[in-house]
């Protein structure tokens, strides 16, 4: 299986602006026929929300959950968790989106042993918004399963399934250290 984005940051159509796909991969020869395609969805086809009108909302980056999940940042549709257990039928499984943002990627939380060794992948995400800055997710991966803030933080989105980001406070903080620090240099 092969996951794509199709990035299109030009076109500001939530509708077809930046695909994310799944191929079938039979083997890597050269002869034709051996990659096919099985499924593709733009932002506007996963159905959750209202798509941004005239708006930057392409595909970007994306993090591959083993239980079948994907967390990807679709720049100002905000962030969206994939569900590509059945990869000819992408579905929904989640999504954030807190209004003015531009999430560049979004990437599940690994685990590692004492001794430093990749010991598996938790069921936590985190989206890097250029806007807000971090946003963190606890994500449910049951079939039925959402997502709400790792700190159980409150007001969900109308009809979505992830609430409000538990560290919306860092998209504050770390551009005022950033232009603090500037202040700083240029007094000396």
């Amino acid at each position: 299986m092969l996951l794509v984005t199709e990035e299109d940051y030009e076109d500001v159509n939530c509708a077809t602006a930046g695909s994310f796909q799944t191929w079938r991969v039979d083997r890597l020869d050269g002869s034709r026929s051996t990659i096919t395609p099985l499924d593709k969805v733009e932002l506007a086809d996963l159905g959750n929300f209202p798509s941004p009108v005239g708006a930057f909302c392409s595909a970007h980056w994306f993090d591959y959950h083993p239980k079948g999940f994907v967390a990807i940042g679709f720049y100002g549709g905000g962030t969206q968790i994939i569900d590509v257990r059945n990869p000819r039928d992408i579905t929904s499984h989640g999504y954030a989106h807190q209004g003015v943002s531009e999430v560049w990627d979004s990437y599940w939380v690994t685990r590692y042993t004492d001794a430093g060794h990749q010991r598996g992948v938790t069921n936590v995400a985190y989206s890097v918004d250029l806007v807000r800055g971090l946003d963190v997710y606890a994500v449910d991966l049951s079939r039925n399963g959402g997502a709400t803030a790792a700190s159980g933080a409150t007001s969900p989105q109308s009809g979505s399934d992830v609430a409000t980001p538990a560290l919306g406070a860092v998209a504050v903080a770390l551009p005022a250290a950033v232009l603090l620090r500037r202040r700083a240099r240029r007094t000396d």
